[in-house]
């Protein structure tokens, strides 16, 4: 067989000498996608007339490593049943291929779930991005088809930052397309792959300051309150016992204070020695400046070359199909992984949902915004 590689709310607490740092737990385990013989996956949409989604019941960031894992299983069998006909470097650059167009129709399924009315330049190029007509495996797309914006008669549960997640989807496409076509990527500052793929990607945007600001609260918040104080009388106030065994925890605190004018300039100037910059390390983000323009270009040659080459090829091993996006998520997705067999959820998901969040544990993070809407919507599944 040839090998083929593929390249909660916070807690607050008081701060305690046993205070620790803990990370947020990204399964990286093949998913398995097999048939269901007890719940019926071919279709795992929530079937709710929206009638008010002025009202946000949740959020949730997703994992960037979903479409990754989903692709380790086909890969397996691409392996198995080429081996005999093609050889390793073809077939490496045909899974390559295929992780790209997973990425990318990962995309298109968080793009259809989105409303935007005005796009601006950038969103128009991505849209153009969203029109591809893409295929990949039919039941990696019933898998996909749950992913994005989620709208119930008694309101919504938000992606965060849904245009961030969309695009770290085709950053991804990008480095296996260009090893697809033997070629390199150029950009100031391009994410590293070390565990075959890349996340917690920011931009020089809106959605890049408040995804890090976001993470720099987040992690404030697993010492305890945080402080409504300068960085020196903050310094000055906590026991240097805790500054010994934490010194990121300043760092941190330091950078969220800052404004989103400030914010741009350091990215822009990129000082290494500057707690912004440091912050990104401590709290796992990657700047990266890849253009949408670049994005489109790599997705547009990717497509034409699989329908002009590679098609045949795939339909021998799977049903491929194309489709456009479902225009919405499914509640699985508030599910995360707390383990390597434990899970958690937002909600008590029954049938499809429960199923479709075990199988993938799609997030990385959520929270209840709204409890009195998640009651209502939750009384009435039950009933």
């Amino acid at each position: 067989m040839a090998d083929v590689s593929i390249s909660s709310g916070s807690i607050v607490s008081s701060i305690s000498r046993g205070s620790t740092l803990s990370s947020t737990h990204t399964n990286t385990t093949p998913v398995q996608v097999k048939e269901s013989q007890n719940v019926n996956l071919t279709s795992i949409q929530c079937e709710y007339t929206p009638i008010d989604i002025t009202q946000t019941i949740a959020q949730f960031e997703l994992d960037d490593s979903l479409p990754f894992r989903l692709s380790k299983h086909v890969i397996k069998k691409i392996s198995t049943e080429f081996v005999d006909k093609y050889s390793a470097m073809e077939i490496q650059k045909l899974a390559d291929l295929l992780v790209a167009l997973v990425y990318i129709k990962s995309f298109k399924q968080i793009w259809s779930s989105m409303n935007i009315e005005s796009p601006n330049e950038e969103e128009t190029i991505l849209q153009g991005i969203s029109e591809l007509n893409i295929a990949v495996p039919e039941r990696v797309d019933v898998l996909l088809s749950g992913l994005g914006n989620i709208q119930t008669e008694y309101g919504t549960m938000k992606l965060l930052w849904p245009i961030t997640t969309a695009k770290t989807c085709l950053v991804n496409a990008l480095k296996y397309g260009s090893s697809y076509f033997g070629e390199k990527v150029f950009s100031r500052f391009f994410p590293p792959f070390e565990n075959g793929y890349t996340n917690k990607l920011i931009w020089c945007d809106d959605e890049g300051f408040d995804k890090f600001y976001h993470y720099c609260l987040r992690y404030l918040a697993k010492f305890g309150p945080i402080q409504n104080k300068s960085v020196q009388d903050l310094e000055n106030s906590i026991p240097q016992w805790f500054l010994d065994e934490n010194p990121d925890y300043l760092v941190v605190f330091s950078a969220h204070l800052i404004t989103k004018a400030e914010w741009i300039e350091k990215l822009q100037t990129y000082d290494l020695n500057d707690d912004v910059i440091k912050s990104l390390d401590i709290l796992g983000l990657q700047f990266c400046t890849v253009q949408s323009t670049t994005l489109k270009s790599l997705c547009t040659r990717l497509q034409l070359s699989y329908d002009k080459f590679e098609s045949i090829k795939f339909d021998n091993i799977f049903r491929m199909r194309r489709t456009r996006g479902t225009g919405k998520g499914c509640l699985g997705q508030l599910c995360q992984s707390t383990g390597k067999k434990s899970y958690s959820s937002a909600f008590p998901f029954t049938d499809s949902n429960r199923t479709y969040g075990y199988m993938l544990r799609p997030s990385v993070f959520y929270e209840v915004t709204n409890k009195d809407r998640a009651l209502m919507l939750f009384s009435k599944m039950v009933d």
